[in-house]
């Protein structure tokens, strides 16, 4: 007996992956055709072939972050750095960001004056 894996697809295009022990790779085709009598395609290997094809698959990305731009980060791209098809903001549009940010700060200071001058000052 030895371990196989099936793959699985179905008429409706899902597809399963199942393991267990068998006698042969037939057999396993045999009784996972009886249990899917749905299933348009199966294959079976033996567990051993299909993990070390699982694995080779798997191995970590490499990438070559000699080439990224300086300031680039490869883990994490347009999180710090702007897209690079983004229009940059318009003099007009930085003009209007400083100005909401000088009235939020100034409506922080006047709201802080006007609670410690109902509540009294703490000195």
């Amino acid at each position: 007996m030895q371990t196989y894996m099936l793959n699985i697809t179905r008429g409706d295009g899902t597809k399963v992956q199942r393991s267990g022990l068998y006698a042969d790779g037939l057999a396993a085709a045999q009784i996972a055709r009886a249990t899917f009598p749905d299933a348009t395609s199966i294959d079976a290997e033996p567990f051993a072939r299909w993990l070390a094809a699982q694995q080779v698959r798997e191995l970590p990305a490499r990438h070559d972050t000699e080439r990224l731009p300086r300031g680039g980060f490869y883990f994490a791209p347009g999180a710090l750095d702007p897209e690079p098809g983004a229009k940059p903001r318009s003099a007009i549009a930085e003009m209007a960001i400083g100005g909401m940010k000088l009235l939020a700060v100034a409506g922080l200071l006047g709201c802080l004056a006007g609670y410690l001058q109902a509540r009294g000052w703490p000195f």
